[in-house]
């Protein structure tokens, strides 16, 4: 059966004749392929609001209550996720791969002893707590363009809080693990 025979009947699909794709077509699907996005990104966190929360009207409505059904003001929380804030500990992952390249194992102890304290470096400023990620929430940071890695978290479990992440990058993949 050819496809006049089946485009007259009406009960099957007619198949068009070869279709070659114009010169315009073809260069502007070239020209998205070839262009490369650009994102700006923020450079810090924005503050947080000013809002004086009352302490009173707080302690107030504490009375009698159990401390997990005391609702908290959102503006005592960090404006950021707790997956975003596990990514962050990231941002100098590079020393992992420059560990993996060293000759000596002191070196190699050096810079994943730099990485362990770099996480480190913003808790004086950071005394508020991140916001809890809702179950299946998911994060992803990709820095592959400037750092070289990206990376992706998830919240499996929320009853004993439980994220999932992995960073991967050109030259392999790290996937904490905890027991």
């Amino acid at each position: 059966m050819d496809n006049s025979d089946s485009a007259n009947n009406g009960s099957a699909l007619s198949i068009p004749a070869k279709v070659e794709p114009t010169l315009t077509q073809l260069e502007s699907v070239k020209s998205t392929l070839t262009t490369k996005t650009t994102r700006k990104r923020r450079l810090r966190i924005p503050d947080r609001p000013n809002d004086k929360a009352n302490l009173w009207n707080i302690m107030k409505n504490c009375i009698g209550k159990e401390l997990s059904k005391i609702p908290m003001p959102v503006n005592f929380n960090e404006p950021i996720s707790f997956l975003q804030r596990l990514t962050e500990g990231m941002e100098y992952g590079d020393l992992l791969t420059r560990a993996s390249e060293c000759s000596s194992v002191e070196e190699s102890l050096t810079y994943l002893a730099a990485l362990a304290v770099s996480s480190y470096a913003t808790t004086s400023t950071r005394t508020s707590k991140p916001f809890n990620p809702l179950l299946g929430e998911t994060f992803e940071y990709d820095r592959a363009s400037d750092l070289g890695w990206r990376s992706f978290a998830e919240q499996v479990s929320h009853h004993r809080q439980c994220p999932l992440c992995t960073w991967s990058t050109t030259t392999g993949s790290f996937t904490p693990t905890s027991q």
